[in-house]
């Protein structure tokens, strides 16, 4: 009941994105390994991650998505399904697929699934950056590959924000900063309930990581919060183009209060403005736009790499 009145307390300051937390132990963030696109009316598996239990069960590129534990997802949203394939470490979900017409059923265990914050390559003379989650040390490693693709002089960076929904907002301040030669990356304003807070505008310490370099940033319909800063920070400070589809749009920032018992209050303490003072909420459509990548093709990555030849 306690809980409850919390939660309802919190919720009510600014309309539901605030409220409790629990820390007691639940291992409820475990999920199967899918690698999904938004697609119409059934989202799109573009891979299975290696040594997952989507990998070992069968599910394969291509496999579109119609049910979850016997409940149809026609139609519903990208980030529902993710849901749904989340839970427990240990428990059972059943995903239900077509593939080539035939309709499939793969009974899978939910595991912890470990994800690389940041990985790179160099392809064909350009840097590819993908940047997953912002923890830690995502802005290191991110430091670490840009340095690493330097010594081969590439003609240009990609940086795959795509499926990267935040994470801690000083790393994603930090990364931008690798990127640019000093000047504003993100203004954080007060929330409505915090209105004597003055706003807080953070800078890029002098010292381009790339020294100019051409940059693209690929976004899509799960880039958000953080991720969307860096490229909201990186375009405006014309340092670079987005290619992709429109950003999520999360445009909060919020602080965990310690409470008793393993608990805390989560409250939106403060509202996200771009270098320019603009908003992220209904999301940043890109640049250059295109089709959402599918198991055959991605014209996103496509479309950036013809933006960095043709220089």
């Amino acid at each position: 009941m306690a809980r409850a009145a919390i939660d309802a307390i919190a919720s009510a300051l600014d309309g539901g994105d605030s409220g409790y937390l629990d820390f007691r132990p639940c291992n409820c963030t475990a999920a199967v390994g899918l690698e999904l696109t938004e697609s119409t009316p059934h989202h799109t598996v573009v891979f299975p991650l290696a040594g997952t239990p989507a990998e070992a069960a069968g599910v394969l590129s291509g496999d579109k998505i119609i049910a979850i534990d016997g409940s149809d997802v026609t139609g519903a949203s990208l980030s529902d399904v993710v849901r749904m394939l989340r839970g427990a470490p240990g428990s059972e979900v059943a995903v239900t697929v077509t593939r080539d017409e035939e309709r499939l059923t793969f009974e899978m265990r939910r595991a912890i699934i470990t994800i690389r914050p940041v990985t790179w390559s160099l392809d064909d003379g350009i840097g590819v950056i993908a940047i997953k989650t912002f923890n830690e040390r995502s802005a290191d490693r991110v430091r670490e590959a840009i340095r690493e693709l330097r010594r081969s002089e590439p003609r240009g960076y990609i940086i795959d924000l795509r499926g990267n929904s935040g994470g801690l907002l000083d790393q994603a301040i930090e990364t931008a900063d690798h990127f640019l030669n000093g000047g504003v990356v993100v203004n954080v304003l007060s929330a409505r309930q915090c209105p004597e807070e003055e706003p807080q505008t953070y800078h890029a310490r002098r010292g381009d990581e790339t020294r100019g370099a051409r940059l693209i940033i690929l976004t899509d319909g799960q880039t958000a919060s953080g991720a969307e800063v860096v490229a909201a920070a990186l375009v405006e400070r014309g340092r670079a183009e987005t290619v992709g589809q429109r950003t999520f749009g999360i445009g909060s920032v919020s602080t965990v209060v310690p409470l008793s018992d393993r608990a805390g209050m989560r409250l939106i303490t403060g509202e996200l403005a771009t270098p320019r003072g603009g908003v992220f909420t209904g999301g940043r459509a890109p640049l250059h736009e295109t089709a959402a990548r599918t198991p055959e093709s991605d014209p996103a990555m496509d479309h950036a790499r013809a933006l960095l030849s043709a220089d």
